[in-house]
């Protein structure tokens, strides 16, 4: 049986480090960009139309791993901590983005004091998944579970919402009407849509989140985590075979809890 040599051993070990090193130098898509000024652009941001899966919202995990890896790690940001059900997440980066600071209550700080190495060198912004552990975090549920962000934004005591909650279940009559109607009502990119489950007790919970980016006469359309989702047709998936019951719109008032 042969055997490896010593020198050839190191040889492994220090390309292994090289690449290392370099992978933190790197930035990937999604993270780096350049500053965007409101939510719905840091959205599409880091979202790619061309790397978007086209199935139902909800459906089941991604038949190949490769399309995983497509769908879902490129538009990361390695500034924050990422999650394999990412979506309040990303919300939250989104509106964060477009100016909304971080509160008691909603919030991802991370302690980058102590960062974690591997073979000797800091671990900061590697993709996927590295980057959790490169830093103490503390992230508040109204961040990172949909329906705890659902229940903070539509407090009105938290200062964020613009009148009620609009919902849209499954069952109406008359969906593509219901949607082209939420131009009428104010819904414009940069609001928050919800995607709701009904409980035996007849509540609805929310299940995932994305955001709005894009509201004209004939529908809505919307972006977001944890599979990649820009400028997909909400009534597209209402149309089609769906995991949810209903969804739920909040707006979002212009100004900032003080």
């Amino acid at each position: 049986m042969l055997k490896a040599k010593p020198k050839r051993i190191l040889c492994v070990a220090a390309v292994a480090a090289a690449l290392l090193v370099a992978l933190n130098m790197c930035t990937f898509l999604g993270a780096g960009e350049a500053p965007v000024s409101d939510a719905a652009g840091y959205a599409l941001g880091h979202t790619d139309a061309a790397g978007a899966v086209g199935v139902a919202a909800g459906a089941p995990a991604v038949g190949q791993p490769l399309d995983y890896l497509l769908s879902t790690g490129f538009d990361r940001n390695q500034s924050y901590y990422s999650y394999e059900n990412n979506c309040a997440n990303f919300v939250s980066q989104a509106l964060h983005a477009g100016g909304l600071p971080m509160t008691e209550g909603w919030h991802s700080y991370a302690d980058f004091s102590e960062p974690r190495k591997v073979l000797g060198i800091p671990v900061f912004k590697l993709w996927p998944y590295l980057s959790n552990y490169s830093a103490s975090w503390d992230v508040s549920e109204a961040w990172r579970l949909a329906d705890a962000q659902r229940l903070y934004f539509s407090d009105p005591a938290n200062g964020y919402i613009d009148g009620e909650p609009i919902l849209i279940e499954r069952g109406d009559e008359d969906l593509p009407g219901a949607f082209a109607g939420l131009q009428e009502q104010g819904v414009k990119a940069g609001d928050l849509l919800y995607w709701l489950k009904k409980g035996k007790d007849g509540a609805y919970s929310a299940y995932h989140v994305t955001l709005i980016t894009k509201v004209t006469a004939g529908g809505v359309y919307y972006s977001g985590n944890s599979y990649t989702r820009h400028n997909a047709s909400v009534l597209d998936v209402f149309l089609g075979p769906s995991y949810y019951d209903a969804v739920e719109v909040v707006r979002l008032g212009g100004g900032m809890p003080e």
